[in-house]
């Protein structure tokens, strides 16, 4: 994505409801954080509705704002499932592989979040996911970054027959730890 494309619609409203969802669950009325953000309600009523980036970053402060939770992104990830994440998360769950898994959403990550751009790095007997911004998320950008992350190591131990366990899985920020991560 480039940042002449934020306001073209490309995050699918799924994860709008999401965020809704989310915000509900800690007690906000997902009306007002939908007023809050300047969205019309008729755009989350769509299924196959998306947003553009700047209004699924415009939704997302104002949950946070509503709801008063800075760990909104590990929030959201903690109630996320494969099939959050809808089509792409049946195809994550069925390849035969964790690499296979991997390669898939490195492939189309850009069709869901164009935002992000992930590659897989091997190095020796060690993998890691390396996601980067491809345009600036600004005040959202630690709560994509924990949303993402997190979500992703949840869905990893569920993606093969070997199964890897959640205390095998490291995430690392290039920042400090927020107060909100013990909790």
């Amino acid at each position: 994505m480039k940042v002449d494309e934020l306001d073209r619609p490309a995050v699918p409203v799924m994860y709008a409801l999401l965020i809704l969802d989310v915000a509900r669950d800690l007690g906000a009325d997902g009306a007002d954080v939908l007023d809050h953000a300047g969205i019309p309600t008729s755009l989350v009523e769509d299924p196959a509705g998306r947003l553009s980036a700047n209004q699924a970053a415009t939704l997302l402060l104002s949950a946070i704002k509503v709801t008063g939770e800075p760990g909104f992104g590990y929030e959201i990830a903690v109630r996320s499932t494969a099939s959050s994440h809808g089509i792409m998360g049946y195809g994550l769950l069925s390849s035969p592989t964790i690499r296979g898994a991997i390669e898939l959403g490195v492939e189309y990550l850009g069709l869901l979040l164009p935002m992000l751009a992930m590659e897989l790095r091997e190095e020796g007997e060690f993998a890691s996911i390396v996601v980067t911004e491809t345009v600036p998320l600004r005040d959202t950008r630690r709560v994509v970054f924990d949303f993402f992350l997190l979500g992703l190591a949840q869905l990893g131990p569920g993606l093969s027959e070997q199964r890897a366990r959640l205390d095998e899985i490291e995430m690392w920020f290039d920042d400090e730890e927020r107060p909100y991560f013990t909790r």
